[in-house]
């Protein structure tokens, strides 16, 4: 493709919006401070396939931060659904996502390799204010625990819950990005179209 003025002038301009969304995420990442506002472990005993926690309330104080959740449940064999929401205690306000920890395991080269129960969840533009965190969760486990299978009856299902404030979320600088680059992409694609036709009309006019 020959570098026109015009593709010349879309590049230039591509690199300035890109270094733009860079320097203002490295900006946000300097100005952020990571701050630890709760910390905890819900347990679910026996009881029905479904169970119910609740944790103590803790305050985020800043506005408008972004929360992480660092996820870790213990589970033996087995897989557990977990329904997590942030309760707003002032305005009964909530934020629910859903997280699944499998650790039933598989067999690889004569080795039982155990899956992962560990996971993390983002909540952007939090406002301040006083919050509880309310755990649902679904699981076999929790049925042969209340039959009183004797493979699962000394197991608890455990959900340890560490929330973060003031961590940067990564996705809206990545769909910035995306949303810079799909110009270019479009010249470019119609660029290449136009030289296309051209050279088409040209050797039609050659024909004739």
């Amino acid at each position: 493709m020959k570098h026109s003025k015009e593709y010349k002038f879309l590049l230039a301009t591509f690199f300035f919006f890109a270094t733009l969304a860079i320097c203002i995420q490295i900006y946000l990442l300097l100005q952020t401070k990571k701050e630890s506002i709760f910390e905890g472990e819900l347990q679910f005993h026996l009881g029905t396939a479904e169970q119910f926690q609740t944790s103590q309330q803790f305050t985020s104080k800043e506005e408008m931060q972004n929360i992480e959740f660092e996820l870790e449940s213990s589970l033996i064999n087995s897989w557990a659904l977990f329904t997590i929401s942030l309760v707003n205690d002032g305005n009964g306000e909530s934020r629910t996502i859903q997280r699944k920890f499998d650790h039933r395991g598989f067999v690889q080269n004569r080795i039982l390799k155990r899956l992962r129960t560990n996971s993390s969840a983002h909540f952007s533009s939090v406002p301040a204010g006083t919050y509880h965190i309310d755990v649902q969760v679904k699981s076999p486990l929790l049925q042969a625990m209340k039959n009183k299978n004797p493979k699962f009856t000394r197991n608890l299902i455990r959900l340890k819950i560490k929330a973060i404030s003031g961590t940067p979320i990564w996705s809206n600088f990545f769909l910035a990005l995306f949303l810079i680059s799909l110009y270019p992409i479009w010249y470019i694609y119609r660029y290449e179209q136009r030289q296309e036709n051209h050279w088409k009309t040209k050797k039609y006019e050659r024909k004739r």
